[in-house]
């Protein structure tokens, strides 16, 4: 009997490009046969975009709203964020501080950026998720100018064609 690869997509966006790269990728995965949960982390009080960048800088942890952070459940965790100050957004920061049950779990690491490029936000994600037993075996980067354009899809399905 084959066992079906279970997968959850994480993700922050505060405009709506992380949003709309995280519906790709659980598109492609449901398409894969691939049972696909996704959550979207949502912060418990708005912030300005000016305060938030302050936070930021400093890598503050935001206060966010329930979410599912046992991952004992799932082969594979996609975690998205927008890029912060080189950082990953403090929702993310929060999320991640709060995981648990990664023993043996694939991490896909997937951001969006203005352009500035991912700075030091893989080896954040890397440094908070791989100590809980998680393994980064993927990272994707996109500038909001491949939000929504072939060069995601195809960024998208070749991660994916390597982990199924």
């Amino acid at each position: 009997m084959c066992v079906k690869m279970k997968a959850i997509v994480v993700y922050y966006s505060q405009t709506g490009n992380t949003e709309k790269v995280t519906k790709e990728i659980a598109g492609k995965l449901d398409s894969e046969g691939i049972d696909v949960k996704t959550v979207s982390i949502e912060r418990s009080r708005k912030r300005t975009y000016e305060e938030n960048v302050e936070d930021a800088k400093k890598e503050e942890k935001a206060e966010i709203e329930e979410a599912r952070t046992d991952l004992s459940d799932f082969d594979v965790l996609f975690i998205g964020t927008p890029v912060w100050c080189g950082k990953p957004a403090t929702p993310v920061n929060a999320y991640m501080d709060q995981c648990e049950g990664l023993d043996g779990t694939k991490i896909v690491s997937f951001l969006t950026h203005g352009g500035g490029g991912p700075s030091m936000t893989f080896d954040k994600i890397k440094d908070e998720l791989e100590p809980k037993g998680g393994n980064v075996v993927e990272e994707l980067s996109l500038s909001s100018e491949h939000v929504g354009t072939e060069v995601e899809k195809e960024k998208i399905e070749d991660i994916i064609s390597r982990l199924v």
